[in-house]
């Protein structure tokens, strides 16, 4: 995990993985970059870039950016876009201290919640586990 306060990269054995241009310094998130083997598809490395300065980022506001981008880390790097999706919905609002879905619906987090869809897509992180269909 590395604090970057604006555009940052890091090498890793002669590959660099950096923040893209979506990482933006006015609302809190984080931004995780993979290294991907070509021939098996495995993630060999991951670099979870964190906010180093921003306003009002509380204890809870940290930990909803830090289990998301662990999540990420892990492989499920899309979002969901339906309603109670939880850690991983598709865009953040801040909310009593922590974070919540967009939504008028959204609960603030922490508590952590997963969304389905997100669930189903951790547990296909081990290759063993099968597709969402067969949960």
């Amino acid at each position: 995990m590395l604090l970057a306060n604006g555009p940052q990269q890091y090498k890793y054995y002669g590959d660099t993985v950096k923040t893209d241009s979506s990482f933006k310094l006015d609302y809190p998130h984080g931004q995780t970059s993979t290294l991907t083997d070509k021939r098996t598809h495995e993630i060999y490395f991951a670099a979870i870039f964190l906010l180093g300065k921003i306003p009002k980022l509380t204890k809870g506001r940290k930990e909803v950016i830090i289990v998301r981008e662990f999540i990420h880390a892990c492989g499920v790097p899309e979002h969901e876009k339906t309603p109670h999706g939880g850690i991983m919905y598709d865009i953040m609002t801040t909310s009593n201290g922590g974070l919540k879905e967009d939504t008028t619906e959204g609960e603030a987090m922490p508590p952590i919640r997963v969304g389905p869809q997100t669930l189903c897509r951790m547990r296909t992180v081990w290759s063993d586990s099968g597709t969402c269909e067969d949960k």
